[in-house]
């Protein structure tokens, strides 16, 4: 019956289902919870910029202006002022709500007189720079509570990503996050997860091969890590050792913090990882900009970690691009490569530069379809810990799980990912020539 009823459910709904467009001004309207409006902005994909080259350039400079003056305190220039109008506002919002960068632009729109919250999308600029600080604040709230949690079940700990850099911005709450980042040990996972469940009321979201996700009861995401960033990635061999470079915090007798060069390094293998998954946007260059001005990104120890990744051309060229778009300085035609491969793809890239990416990596659409059918069986273990001395099982549980996909709806998702044609010809070679550049691929 399974194999009878979910085929002709996934084809039927694939071939007369319709999505739901999402626009972010209507939702911002109706009051949904600031959580979900977040979550659906950084699936949120505009259609509608197709403007001249020339255009492009117009409005990633005036962006980036915006963004320096709110991280930086600068004003912008008269003439750059003078651009702005309401045309380049509309294409402003939308351009830094894919990045989730659009409180920065409110702010700095705010700073230097232009921001009329009379107007929609005025009003909308100052929507979301005031509730980048509610979010802020719930995040901030929830992160104490579990830190406690742990404290009190003697669960060592690191706190990752945004809940670190964060005090690196002029504000706080200028850095957003959609979630909590922690890392733990793996043989601490279910004690931690029995802590969160049974004693601060998380709910359990997901299991990964890397983490678990679980919710709070105001919707604030916990990504709990047992592994830093994941196997067969760029780094993952310096990473697998990353509690050798955790250091006791001032805070609490359990929390750790990792050390200057490991928290750099991480950052870029985190970087690299979701630039080859289709792109990696604009926020972690910010990040980048604003360690490198508080003298945090130099050392001997993380330049001989990104060497042995492989991961120093990556890096440099990183740096490059957060320097030409927050330092004025000129573009390299590899800076130039990259910034049309991330502006306009979004927090977490572009869905075909990503497909487009892993079809290369595994040398074509054929064999990316069927490694993505039937993965390693390292890969299912930690999806069914079942598995566990039961590999003849293997074939089942594949059956299981495609099952699963389809019957879940994110059938239709799988099967655009295994048919994406690889963009074009020229934008596939492009993004090949790019990698390799890089040293990617």
């Amino acid at each position: 019956i399974g194999f009878i009823y979910f085929p002709v459910k996934y084809v039927f709904n694939a071939l007369i289902g319709k999505r739901k467009r999402f626009n972010p001004v209507a939702v911002l309207k109706t009051g949904e919870n600031s959580n979900k409006i977040f979550r659906q902005l950084e699936l949120y994909k505009s259609k509608e910029q197709k403007i001249s080259q020339k255009g492009d350039d117009i409005l990633a400079n005036l962006f980036f202006s915006l963004v320096r003056s709110a991280a930086c305190g600068t004003l912008l220039s008269p003439e750059e002022k003078e651009l702005i109008n309401d045309s380049y506002l509309k294409k402003l919002y939308k351009l830094s709500a894919r990045h989730d960068l659009t409180h920065l632009v409110a702010f700095a729109l705010q700073q230097n007189g232009l921001l009329d919250i009379k107007t929609p999308i005025g009003d909308g600029f100052q929507h979301f720079l005031l509730m980048s600080v509610v979010r802020y604040t719930k995040l901030n709230y929830e992160a104490k509570r579990i830190y406690n949690a742990f404290e009190k079940a003697k669960i060592p700990f690191i706190p990752l990503k945004g809940a670190v850099i964060r005090k690196y911005y002029p504000e706080p709450w200028m850095r957003t996050s959609c979630d909590i980042d922690i890392l733990i040990h793996p043989e601490d996972m279910e004690k931690a997860t029995a802590v969160l469940v049974d004693e601060i009321n998380y709910t359990v979201k997901e299991k990964t091969n890397k983490d678990i996700s679980f919710a709070s009861q105001s919707e604030v995401r916990l990504e709990l890590h047992f592994s830093p960033i994941g196997k067969d990635v760029s780094g993952d061999s310096i990473l697998k050792n990353i509690w050798d470079h955790a250091l006791p915090a001032k805070q609490g007798k359990y929390q750790h913090i990792l050390s200057d060069s490991m928290f750099v390094f991480f950052h870029f293998a985190h970087m690299a990882k979701h630039f080859s998954n289709g792109g990696c946007g604009i926020r972690p260059f910010v990040d980048i900009w604003l360690l490198k001005n508080n003298g945090k990104l130099y050392s001997e120890e993380c330049t001989e970690f990104l060497k042995a990744s492989e991961l120093s051309v990556f890096s440099e060229a990183a740096i490059a691009l957060s320097d030409v778009w927050f330092s004025g300085k000129e573009h390299t035609d590899l800076t130039l490569k990259m910034q049309k491969y991330i502006l306009f793809g979004g927090t977490y890239g572009s869905y075909k530069n990503g497909i487009t990416v892993k079809q290369l990596k595994k040398g074509g659409r054929l064999k990316y379809a069927l490694h993505r059918i039937f993965m390693p069986f390292d890969t299912m273990l930690k999806l069914y810990p079942n598995l566990e001395n039961r590999k003849i099982l293997l074939p089942f549980y594949y059956i299981h799980r495609i099952l699963i996909v389809v019957s879940s709806g994110r059938g239709k998702t799988s099967l655009n990912e295994l048919f994406v044609n690889s963009s074009s010809n020229k934008k596939s070679s492009e993004i090949k020539n790019l990698f390799k550049e890089l040293k990617l691929l």
